[in-house]
This record gives structure tokens, sequence and C-alpha cells, in this order.
């Protein structure tokens, strides 16, 4: 994966539905981006500090919502002196939206009073009174023709051909309804409990996933509305069982010098060139990280070439070793070698060069031992992330829910369905680590996912099965039928709090507290795990 740098935003962001722009709030500021070079193409000064944004469908159009006063205010991409200004007065605006044909725009005031739909075009406005919920609750129609309003939640099927409702989770209740008010089906697992607590359409709608309180998914298919799947979340999983479970571990970063080697084409014949009897440069290879370079006696080899030294030292080293105690150790050895006042350190990409001027480019070779140069108390106490692949039985982590609060955290909390409706993920909310993935055409458990740090969020490509989730660490975790890796994000103190990809499955958006990088994939887990380049990382 290639990351970008690191740019500020205090709030939300988002990619455009077209996925050319990236908008982002900054302060009272919206700053619009180019999503290929992130370069600045508009930026809009708001009343007060944005709040949220949001996209019209046809990207034209952007809102941005401000819970400091009762207000939002919308901008055109397209025609930047256009303006729009929305103010509730005393009821409030608790939560705005766009409409489908990108012209008119959905308030709800404070305590759910009413519901007013505004239009761009000629200013009127429709109100519709005592709306359940402030941002959830209505849902519309793919062509945008309809809109429905109901209890808790409400989704349209993505062929418009019915209309799935729950109520609030009180209840078990699940209604499947025709757009023309006849009800489909009437659905409850259970009684005397809590009830629902996510619903999600498959993207081929044939299949609804509903996700309980009592930490079963359960799956009905859109022929007959029966159930034909129920999936547990256990605790242990036993054979026999074809599920992988990968778990996150540490694994301390040791360099294995027996697998060095000269290079093919180090030059055998290149003791006349330097004076005395020992080397001063070792070029070698190692077949896991690939090329470093070591160097000793820079001075008087570099005065041997005719060359002056302070203009010939480089240093390579991989990502994963470039932490800074050993950073800095070789900085101070190499300066002194070297006779260098000052050494300067940049980074490139997956590896640290040190860089007085320019770097020696032919492969020169000596007897010095490299591991001279890499102290071993630098290596202490440093590692890396990876994912195990466990035998079983296997026992997860859980959490036993507290009787006496309320909004208790247990059940299905999480809940997506994969872009080609084979795979459905879930979390339950008692096992905030653990995600499991199921494959819906074998009607089996295919994956779990044992994270160190609770889950919060995951996302699946928009374009292939390729799942991706964070846990709030300086690492991302990416899983796809082939298999799953940890991916480092080299950001210094980079945290991913959020993610989200854009439309056409081109980038990552990555959110820190007060960041934003983008990140794209420019290789994708192999089809078979036995093409992985890295057995230790890849399965």
């Amino acid at each position: 994966m290639e990351f970008t740098d690191a740019y500020k935003q205090t709030g939300s962001c988002c990619f455009s539905p077209n996925a050319r722009y990236l908008a982002v709030a900054v302060d009272y500021r919206l700053v619009i981006r180019d999503v290929v070079s992130l370069k600045v193409i508009q930026l809009y000064s708001c009343v007060d500090k944005i709040s949220y944004i949001e996209w019209a469908v046809d990207s034209e159009y952007i809102l941005c919502g401000l819970h400091k006063r009762p207000v939002v205010q919308a901008w055109s991409l397209t025609q930047p002196e256009w303006t729009c200004k929305i103010d509730e007065g005393p009821a409030g605006i608790a939560y705005a939206r766009w409409s489908p044909d990108s012209r008119h725009i959905l308030t709800t005031s404070e305590f759910q009073v009413r519901l007013t739909v505004w239009s761009l075009l000629n200013t009127a406005c429709v109100h519709v009174q005592w709306p359940k919920h402030a941002s959830k609750g209505v849902s519309f129609t793919q062509d945008g023709k309809f809109a429905a309003v109901y209890l808790a939640g409400i989704e349209w099927s993505p062929d418009d051909s019915s209309i799935v409702i729950w109520d609030s989770l009180l209840e078990y209740k699940v209604l499947i309804y025709s757009p023309d008010g006849r009800c489909l089906f009437k659905y409850q697992a259970y009684e005397n409990g809590l009830g629902v607590k996510t619903v999600a359409w498959s993207p081929c709608g044939q299949f609804l996933a509903v996700g309980s309180f009592d930490q079963i998914l359960r799956t009905l298919n859109h022929l007959t509305w029966k159930t034909f799947a129920e999936f547990t979340h256990v605790t242990t999983i036993r054979s026999p069982c074809n599920a992988v479970v990968f778990k996150e571990v540490d694994e301390p970063l040791q360099l294995d010098m027996s697998e060095l080697y000269l290079s093919d084409n180090f030059p055998h014949n290149i003791q006349g060139n330097c004076p005395g009897s020992i080397w001063d440069l070792v070029l070698v290879s190692h077949s896991q990280w690939g090329i470093m370079v070591f160097a000793s006696g820079v001075k008087e080899f570099c005065h041997g070439l005719g060359l002056d030294h302070r203009c010939h030292l480089t240093l390579m080293l991989p990502l994963c070793y470039c932490y800074r105690s050993l950073v800095d150790t070789l900085c101070i050895t190499m300066a002194r070698i070297a006779n260098l006042t000052k050494v300067e350190i940049a980074q490139f990409g997956t590896g640290l060069m040190l860089l007085p001027n320019i770097s020696i480019t032919t492969p020169y070779c000596c007897h010095l031992s490299a591991t001279a140069l890499v102290p071993e108390s630098a290596a202490e106490g440093n590692t890396r992330v990876k994912y195990k692949v466990m035998d079983f039985p296997v026992s997860l982590p859980f959490q036993k829910p507290a009787p006496d609060k309320p909004n208790p955290k247990q059940g299905i909390g999480l809940l997506s369905w994969s872009n080609d409706s084979q795979y459905v993920f879930t979390r339950n909310d008692n096992m905030p680590t653990i995600l499991w993935i199921w494959d819906i055409r074998r009607l089996e458990l295919a994956t779990v996912l044992v994270q160190k740090d609770p889950i919060r969020t995951a996302a699946w490509d928009p374009t292939c099965p390729r799942l991706v989730l964070c846990t709030g660490s300086s690492q991302l975790y990416m899983w796809s039928p082939s298999g799953a890796c940890c991916v480092n994000i080299p950001l210094s103190n980079f945290v991913v709090c959020d993610m989200k990809w854009n439309s056409d499955g081109s980038c990552l958006l990555l959110k820190d507290r007060e960041s934003f990088c983008c990140s794209a994939v420019v290789s994708v887990l192999p089809e078979t795990s036995e093409g992985s380049s890295d057995g230790e990382d890849v399965y």
C-alpha cells in the first residue's frame, strides 16, 4: 500500500459520490481537494465551526451542518458564488441530509418536532410532523421518487421492490412491506427480550441480514421471507470447522545474519582501489529485507579512490528496522567514522538514508562484520505486528455486560455485506476485538479475525470482496478470501480512528484525531496463499 502525507482536519471528511473530490472540514473552513493530487480546488468559509458535511448525490453541491448554531450552509462546486443558508430559528436543526435528486435538503429539528424538506429550486418547504428520529427512520427509493418515514429503522431493498422496517430495541419486530402498503411478512425471532440491533440488505437484494441482541445473525430470503441460516457467535471455536482464525500478535524484530550474502555483481578485484588490508564498505543482500549497506573507514576509503568522503556516504535500512534508537546510534557511529560534523536523515518510502550529498552506487565490499554497527540494545523491546493462524480449539475473549445498566454492550452492533453478496461480516459488541466473516454461499463461518484492541470500524472494498478494518492503532488490517495481513502506516504518531473507501475503490481515507491521509492499494492479496511474497504476514 502507498500512503500520502498527513493533512489537517478537525471533523468530517468524505469522498464525493463521483469519486473525484475529497471534502475536509478544518474548523470553519470547508476544503475541497482533488482525490488524485490532493490539491485544494475550492475553499469555503462558514459562519461557525463545521460539525458534519454531506455531498449531494450528483457531487455538484455539498452541505455543512453547524451544531453551535441552528444553521445549515450549502455550496456549489460548479458555481462558487452560489450559496444557501437554512435557519430553522428556535426549532433548531439536529440533522440535515440531501434528497436523491440533489435539489432538496431535509432537516430534522431538535427534539424531533418536525422534518422539513427545503427546495433549492424555488425556496419552497414542506413539513412532516413528529419524525421518530433525527438521523434515521427515513429511506429513499433508488430512483429518488419516494421516501419512507417510520420507526427505529427503515430501508428500501436495492431493487425497490420491498421495504423493511424494525421497531425499537425493546421489542423484536421486523416487518416487510410492498411499496403499495401491503404487509408481506412479519418476523419475530423471540419475545420478552431486547430485539433488533442491526439490519442490512445484501447488494443483490436477495438476502436480508438481521443482527439481534441475543448475539445471533439471522438471514432471510426475498422469496418466502423465511430464515434460511442462523449464525451464532460462540466463545470457543472447535473442530471440525472450516474457518481460519487469524490472531494479531507481536513479533520481536530480529535480523537473522545467517541469510546475508554478497551481491552477485560484487567486484572481487577491488583490492587495488583501497589502501590497507581492511576494506571499507560492505553491500549485502538479505532474502527477506532486501539491500543493506554498512560502512566503516569511509574517510580513508574515499581518499583512496580520490573522492571527497563528505559527499559519499549512504546507509539504507528496511523500514521495519528504522526505529529511532537504531537510527540515532548509526548516525553517531558513521559521523564519527567519516569525520562528518552534520548528518541529515531523510525518509524514502521503504528505507532511511543518511545524506551528506550523494550516494555511492558501485558495490564495494569489506570483511567488517555487519553486526558491529547494530547494537543489540537497539533491537530489544521493538516488535512488529503480524497475523498468526491459530489451531483449534480457540477460546475467544469476551466481556460480560452489566445487567443493571441500560444499552448493554451486547449483540450484533456491526454488520455489512461484501459487494458480491457472498460474505457478510459481524462484530458482537460483547466481543469487541473479534470480527466474524461468514460465507453465505456455503452457509458457514469463513474467517475469524482476533485483534488486540477493540475494532473501531470495518469496511468492504466497493469493487471486490476485500475488507479493511482499524482498531485505533498505527496499523491497518486487511482480509480477502485468499488471506489476511497487517499493514504498518509509515506516518509518525498517526493512529487510525476511522476510515472510508472511495466509491470506485481506488483509495482509502484514513483519519487520525486531528489529521488525515489517503492510501492506495497498489498490490492486492493473491488468489491463493501459495503466491504470497511474505509468508509471515500474509496467509
